[in-house]
């Protein structure tokens, strides 16, 4: 460990005014110090910025050799005594953190940075209440200018808790005392969004906006806040003022464009998504989304230009690989497809999309067992979509493996009984296997739900038609 020395020259205090301050040249100059055995001053602020530079940089040998340095010139400093408790913290020492608190505390009881670490601190350890306590206290004792980030901290501690209803409160507070506290913005957004409280959300970015109109972060939240709702088209409207308030918002441009997707307005979309590329980073994500579009447009042959463009970018995206696969498909190049839903899943191995897409393709391409093995890792990835069922009974079905195809389509009932689309097709197998009294009880079911999806029992078999006491169900429930 170096030591100071005892004697030292004015040469050596003078020497660091002419360095500049900054905490590169703090840190250049520290170094070079300790490489070359020499004795340089620093006053306390500039040993703070030293240690926050390695605190950083999560090197916490070299933050324990500063503090040692930094008590020698400054025995007895209160400061350091906080900011050593502060890197004990880091390590894993969190009690012996508290101790040396302890100790501070008693010559500093009006000192917001001694409680709001030692919070911190109580925080680490999991120990929440003592947390929001020491927080409570140091809400008493602090300026006014701190209050907002304090009541900040209170509602971090609540949400540890997920206890919205406090964190909500708390928030609120805080962007009282200072609207322009963005950080307390999203937290609040974040907070109704997790308490499902989606019209309050609005009811207070509106009245924030009142009194706020130009922050464009308020805008963009009341933007999220439409468009949990569904109301896309109000949605547009507030992210389109976060941009006329801010040009560059590259968050607002990028949501304005999945609330267009959201209300199938593709091509609106693609202009919002091309204007974001100006200001995103992240481009792969953008042409992906444009990709999307197109395909959802059939305009595969654009579609596949910016998926490729989006795996140029980021060659580790897999829904980017799965929109090519889908392409090639449709394009009728089967195989292509196949090799490119793989390479999604070499990726991704967890993406059940990608595993239901394998297994259609598979099963297209008459890899029966390939296609059984991929539809059943889909289900054991608890896929919360109808179609694996529908999807996975038809192969079984198709290839005469009728008592699967039954207990696959009972499973999806099971997961699904609202979905009509899956009576439809359960009708459609026992009809075709000539229980007709079975299809005709599940018939009854789907019509029951709705009669909008009724095309699932003709287009799977058209021959469902020639029924009569088909028929006359239909015309019961019209």
């Amino acid at each position: 460990m170096y030591q100071l020395p005892l004697q030292m020259n004015m040469d050596d205090f003078l020497d660091p005014f002419f360095e500049g301050n900054d905490t590169k040249t703090l840190v250049d100059r520290y170094e070079r110090m300790m490489e070359q055995g020499q004795s340089f001053f620093f006053d306390v602020e500039e040993f703070e910025d030293i240690l926050d530079y390695y605190m950083e940089e999560r090197n916490s040998t070299k933050a324990f050799e500063v503090l040692s340095l930094a008590r020698t010139q400054h025995p007895g400093t209160h400061e350091l005594s906080i900011r050593e408790a502060e890197l004990l913290a880091t390590v894993g020492r969190g009690d012996e953190a508290l101790e040396l608190l302890a100790g501070v505390e008693l010559f500093e009881k009006f000192n917001t940075d001694l409680f709001l670490t030692k919070a911190s601190i109580f925080s680490q350890l999991g120990e929440i209440q003592k947390a929001i306590d020491t927080l409570k206290y140091t809400l008493e004792i602090s300026d006014d200018n701190d209050k907002d980030e304090i009541l900040l901290s209170l509602a971090f501690e609540y949400q540890s808790l997920v206890d919205y209803k406090s964190a909500i409160r708390y928030l609120q507070m805080a962007l009282e005392r200072n609207p322009e506290n963005d950080d307390a913005l999203y937290e609040l957004a974040f907070c109704l969004d997790q308490s499902e409280r989606d019209i309050d959300a609005v009811d207070f970015f509106l009245q924030h906006i009142d009194e706020n109109p130009y922050s464009h972060h308020a805008w963009f939240n009341l933007g999220n806040a439409y468009s949990k709702l569904d109301m896309n088209e109000k949605a547009v409207e507030a992210y389109d003022y976060a941009i006329v308030i801010k040009e560059d918002f590259a968050s607002a441009y990028f949501s304005m464009a999945l609330a267009y997707i959201r209300a199938e307005n593709y091509d609106q979309a693609i202009v919002v998504l091309h204007e974001s590329l100006e200001y995103e980073l992240i481009d792969s994500v953008t042409y992906y989304y444009i990709g999307e579009c197109f395909e959802k447009l059939h305009d595969y042959r654009n579609a596949e230009k910016y998926y490729k463009k989006a795996v140029d970018s980021d060659p580790n995206m897999a829904s980017a690989w799965l929109g090519l696969a889908v392409i090639a498909d449709e394009d009728g190049r089967l195989f292509e497809s196949l090799s490119l839903a793989k390479k999604a899943i070499s990726i991704d191995k967890e993406n059940a999309e990608s595993w239901l897409a394998l297994a259609d393709l598979q099963g297209k391409a008459g890899f029966i067992d390939e296609a059984i093995e991929s539809y059943e890792k889909v289900i054991a990835f608890n896929y919360d979509k109808h179609d694996v069922y529908l999807n996975y009974s038809e192969i079984l079905f198709d290839n005469d493996l009728i008592d699967e195809a039954n207990d696959v389509i009972e499973t999806g009932l099971e997961k699904h009984p609202d979905q009509s689309e899956i009576y439809y097709r359960f009708a459609a197998y026992l009809l075709k296997n000539g229980q007709e009294q079975d299809a005709l009880d599940y018939l009854a079911q789907g019509l029951e739900l709705d009669t909008d999806n009724l095309h699932e029992l003709i287009s799977y078999y058209p021959e469902a038609l020639s029924f009569e006491s088909v028929l006359d169900l239909i015309e019961k429930h019209k």
